[in-house]
């Protein structure tokens, strides 16, 4: 349950007690639901005191007020700041975590907690990976062929010119040899 008093505005008088039954099943069903969070994935309430108010996907046995989450990202949420950034989680791993202080379950009934959603690193950034391989897979069967084809381009242009210098050589050397003869027969 959660209570949070009713005030007069004008008077200050108190006019009474709002109070809720939180439905733990229903509140536990929404942070274990699968749906989006890969493999890895994980959100968990966490109370001022750091300890879960919430069961972790992955803790075998009762994390419900038994884990304690002592790390920047629950230290920054109850600082009354939410965001996201790298850490490693609870269990050491080194996650994507985002966070965000519950400030409307601490206006209706003083309750500081924290929500916190993470999923392991490796996980979010397997599919960068993969492209990257694919990018450099690409760059090096394009830099292949733009070799291949720099050699048969160059192949094709030096062709005629070595036949040209095949020629002169030829020429060369008949010139070469006709010139002997003639210096033998002069002589």
């Amino acid at each position: 349950f959660i209570g949070a008093p009713i005030f007069d505005r004008a008077t200050g008088a108190l006019h009474g007690v709002l109070a809720a039954r939180l439905d733990s099943a229903v509140l536990a069903a929404h942070l274990q639901d699968r749906a989006g969070v890969g493999e890895t994935g994980d959100s968990y309430l966490v109370g001022a005191d750091l300890l879960m108010r919430s069961q972790s996907f992955f803790e075998k046995g009762l994390s419900l007020l038994q884990t304690k989450v002592d790390t920047a990202a629950v230290r920054t949420a109850f600082e009354g700041k939410d965001g996201h950034f790298r850490q490693k989680d609870f269990r050491g791993v080194d996650v994507l975590v985002a966070f965000e202080p519950l400030a409307l379950l601490e206006k209706a009934s003083g309750l500081k907690w924290v929500l916190v959603s993470e999923i392991a690193e490796a996980e979010a950034f397997a599919p960068l990976k993969v492209l990257q391989r694919t990018i450099l897979a690409v760059a090096l069967a394009a830099a292949l062929f733009a070799a291949l084809l720099g050699f048969l381009v160059a192949r094709r242009i030096a062709a005629p010119l070595t036949r040209q210098r095949d020629e002169i050589a030829r020429s060369s050397m008949t010139l070469g040899a006709a010139s002997a003869q003639i210096s033998a027969s002069v002589s």
